[in-house]
């Protein structure tokens, strides 16, 4: 690529051109991913930069912070760790095709544990995602919710759902809900590898 510089005498016009060269240098360089975590044992500064400083629940995660490409950890533990709240994913957390958004459970030794949603019919759903883009959701365990496992509402514009246990859900174990504005619909969703059991009255999933 060939940058070509003009010089001007005057000074505010060389300092404008001199600025669109720095923003156009500076654009050449990629963007790159970055890790969140949620740890409800974390006791550091508790901003989601490391299992030290992870977020303490699903509340306090800022999605504002979490961009294309970026994943969201959830420890399990050594062996497991249950987290009595749902997970709520904003229709603000938006991937791309090739960097989507990832929110799994914790891969490295002391976090990799069974990473528990509910248990009790204590909450409603597990996760409830409100609209989604590029969106993956992966290696969860959600048992005995009021309400379904996981339910996905509004505009869901390719949204994976990976490698989960859904256990005796108190309603389905997927619901999965456009609504009734034709401009809600959902477009691409992929379940795969899970595992849902219910009562045989319950619907695995909805649409």
């Amino acid at each position: 690529m060939k940058i070509h510089l003009n010089y001007f005498n005057n000074l505010r016009t060389h300092r404008r051109t001199s600025f669109i060269i720095l923003f156009l240098i500076l654009g050449l360089f990629p963007t790159y991913a970055t890790n969140y975590y949620v740890d409800k044992n974390a006791n550091g500064s508790n901003n989601g930069s490391s299992w030290n400083n992870a977020w303490e629940s699903f509340s306090a995660i800022n999605w504002n912070t979490v961009n294309p490409g970026d994943t969201v950890f959830v420890s399990g533990g050594i062996i497991s760790q249950r987290y009595i709240e749902t997970l709520n994913i904003p229709s603000s957390v938006a991937g791309t095709a090739s960097q989507p958004i990832v929110i799994t459970k914790g891969k490295t030794s002391g976090h990799n544990g069974e990473v528990i949603i509910g248990d009790g019919y204590v909450i409603g759903n597990g996760i409830a995602i409100d609209g989604s883009y590029y969106v993956k959701v992966s290696g969860f365990t959600i048992k005995r919710t009021n309400g379904p496992g996981i339910e996905a509402t509004g505009t869901v514009n390719v949204l994976w759902i990976e490698d989960m246990v859904i256990y005796r859900c108190d309603d389905r174990g997927i619901r999965l809900y456009g609504g009734s504005t034709s401009t809600n619909r959902m477009d691409s969703v992929t379940v795969s590898n899970c595992t849902i059991t219910l009562d045989s009255t319950k619907t695995v999933i909805y649409m």
